[in-house]
């Protein structure tokens, strides 16, 4: 039996057989569907649908993601019901059908992305029928409201999680592409970062040096690192740089030979960028709901559109809203704009947010504020600039970018 979630005596209504019913219409913005489902987990979920988008793939993802939410013991009782949704007279006999023959239940009605008559049909239905509770998601107030009843709350928000937005958008998480850091390298990590990030043509010259010689070698075996290294037809001084290394942990040293304490470190001293997508891995950790680092998607298997990337540096979502991350110790191209716009766009009308972190001086740049920032905002792709973590809040930083 679920639980009911909601206080009886808000609304002075008597008692059901405790059993909870939502009825819904279908919209692209899955968030505002998904949400009272993972909110009260009723036992039946009632979908009205217009024929038109019943015929797409859509429905099926969502009833997928929707079923992900239960138990496989105990799973939820999910139909769709056609409607005309043009006609008002059809979409309040539809309702009525369904509140006839579930008047044992306590019914909630979700109005939150209804159309005008919709809206029309499902507050009427509430004013005929004791048991029926027409709802709406206050976003925010991070809270699930009672439409005729004094705006009262009758829940707080339970938000939704990566994969179920994955699966709701006919996507499948295929793994992840970087290993996790452990809690408790999170201030070493980040320490490491900030001084990659401000010298970071040092860096280069390492990694290059690393990724080309010892890229196989395994943990704990030994080898050498010069105190010198040429990169780009420069030299460059790396040995405080390695000590940093070592004094972090990230490399054993002995007698001016060096070895890799772990495989993943090994990733970690191998893989230029990877500093910065877990500096902002870590980072987002603080802020958002859910977090995920090198989230690997496979759009095809449902999709017949190409994808320019199935890869997501650090993939977050933020308050049921997912922010797609990409992460560039470059300046960023065009091609990247892109990329992080299209896999927002990909979402087909949900509340998605392309982010970019990179190491680039964007802003204090009067060549690259004219050739990238403008592109930036004319996209709606959010910029961060990782010098500013060092000056402003993270949680400020992050949700100035989504906004």
């Amino acid at each position: 039996m679920v639980e009911i979630r909601l206080s009886i005596t808000v609304h002075n209504k008597f008692l059901y057989n405790e059993i909870m019913i939502l009825i819904d219409f279908f919209a692209s913005n899955i968030v505002s569907t998904l949400i009272p489902v993972n909110t009260f987990l009723p036992e039946e979920i009632f979908m009205m649908i217009s024929p038109r988008d019943l015929n797409t793939t859509a429905p099926s993802f969502l009833e997928e993601a929707i079923r992900s939410l239960y138990p496989k013991d105990n799973p939820v009782k999910f139909s769709f019901v056609q409607i005309d949704d043009s006609s008002l007279e059809d979409i309040r006999a539809k309702l009525e059908y369904v509140i006839d023959i579930r008047r044992d239940a306590m019914i909630y009605l979700n109005l939150s992305k209804s159309t005008e008559i919709m809206t029309i049909a499902g507050y009427s239905a509430g004013l005929e029928h004791d048991h029926v509770f027409p709802i709406y998601i206050d976003r925010r107030a991070m809270t699930i409201r009672d439409v005729q009843h004094g705006n009262a709350k009758m829940a707080d928000i339970k938000h939704i999680d990566i994969d179920t937005y994955t699966i709701a958008l006919g996507a499948k998480n295929v793994g992840n592409s970087r290993s996790l850091p452990l809690e408790e390298e999170y201030d070493s990590i980040c320490e490491m970062s900030e001084y990659i990030f401000d010298h970071l043509k040092t860096w280069h010259a390492l990694c290059n040096y690393l990724a080309a010689r010892y890229a196989s070698t395994q943990p704990g075996e030994w080898f050498s690192i010069p105190k010198m290294l040429d990169y780009n037809n420069k030299s460059y001084d790396v040995e405080k740089m390695v000590n940093r290394f070592r004094s972090y942990h990230f490399l054993n040293e002995h007698d001016r030979k060096y070895s890799y304490p772990s495989a993943r470190y090994k990733e970690y001293m191998t893989t230029y960028g990877e500093w910065l997508e877990l500096y902002t891995y870590i980072k987002a950790k603080g802020v958002f709901s859910d977090v995920r680092l090198g989230y690997k998607i496979d759009w095809t298997s449902n999709d017949s559109n190409d994808t320019l990337d199935n890869e997501i540096d650090v993939f977050a979502v933020f308050k049921s809203e997912p922010c797609f991350i990409s992460c560039k110790m470059t300046e960023p191209s065009t091609q990247d704009l892109n990329e992080v716009g299209y896999l927002a766009r990909h979402l087909r009308g949900i509340e998605a947010h392309p982010v970019i972190v990179t190491t680039s001086r964007i802003r204090e740049d009067s060549d690259l504020r004219y050739r990238v920032y403008n592109k930036f905002i004319r996209l709606s792709i959010g910029l961060i600039e990782v010098k500013d973590f060092k000056t402003r809040n993270a949680k400020n930083l992050f949700l100035s970018a989504i906004k």
